[in-house]
């Protein structure tokens, strides 16, 4: 589903994503329950773009990225631009605060990670092909076991799946 918000900023939505937006005279706000979504931010230098997904927010320096918050794992792929991620809040304030015990600045064709507990992984090469298929109604899989393939489908598809053999979902 694509969404043209307040701002004129546009976004896509993947199927099963729950997220708020509150847009006030000095800040856009979006809360990333779960789920994906694609961003193309308007630039607005009065007013910053920020994104809260579990223990951190991104915040947009610059336009097109994929944001994913799926069973407990945040990641970040930008397309083009720059975009500011912090994990680990020491409480629920913000970005404004500066309590944050990680923080990424990541450009062009970078990625990074973060998971519940807010510790931020490593900048790593953006998989855009694979991050943002389900925008053109596909899902890749490269390299992965059989068991995390079935969870996205199980996203996907909102069904669910099991697997009695613990031995086949282990494969690759």
């Amino acid at each position: 589903r694509e969404i043209t918000l307040p701002d004129g900023s546009h976004v896509e939505v993947n199927g099963n994503t729950l997220f708020t937006v509150r847009f006030n005279p000095w800040q856009r706000n979006l809360s990333l329950k779960t789920g994906e979504v694609f961003f193309d931010v308007r630039h607005d230098v009065d007013r910053p773009f920020e994104i809260k997904a579990h223990n951190g927010w991104i915040r947009v320096l610059g336009t097109r990225f994929h944001v994913r918050n799926l069973r407990g794992l945040v990641s970040v792929d930008v397309e083009s631009g720059r975009v500011k991620v912090c994990s680990g809040p020491d409480r629920s304030t913000g970005l404004s605060q500066g309590l944050f015990r990680d923080e990424r600045i990541i450009t062009d064709g970078q990625g990074v990670d973060y998971g519940r507990a807010g510790q931020a992984g490593r900048i790593r090469q953006a998989e855009l092909d694979r991050v943002s298929a389900w925008r053109q109604g596909k899902i890749v899989f490269r390299s992965m076991r059989l068991d995390s393939v079935l969870k996205e489908l199980e996203h996907h598809y909102g069904v669910r799946i099991r697997v009695m053999d613990k031995e086949i979902k282990e494969k690759h």
